[in-house]
């Protein structure tokens, strides 16, 4: 995530990726210019998908990255769901 965030970012550590714009310090995020807050894990979730933007990405690569060692106790995959069906 830090080769893409040396990429992406310009000088004053903001990603703007369509109407979305991060404060990748900050860890805030605004949508047209509309404050919005995220838990850790919907931040991070953004932050994977943006940095992924154009690829398949399957479930056990965004559990593996968001939850690690986490995701071993879950017999399946629907935690996923719910940072993304919460928005």
């Amino acid at each position: 995530m830090a080769v893409y965030r040396r990429k992406a970012l310009n000088t004053n550590n903001k990603l703007i990726f369509n109407e979305i714009t991060i404060d990748v310090q900050g860890r805030t995020v605004e949508v047209n210019e509309t404050s919005i807050i995220l838990t850790r894990k919907e931040y991070d979730m953004l932050l994977y998908f943006i940095a992924n933007k154009g690829k398949v990405i399957s479930k056990n690569a965004i559990a593996e990255h968001l939850w690690g060692d986490e995701m071993d106790m879950h017999d399946n995959f629907d935690f996923i769901y719910t940072p993304i069906k919460n928005r």
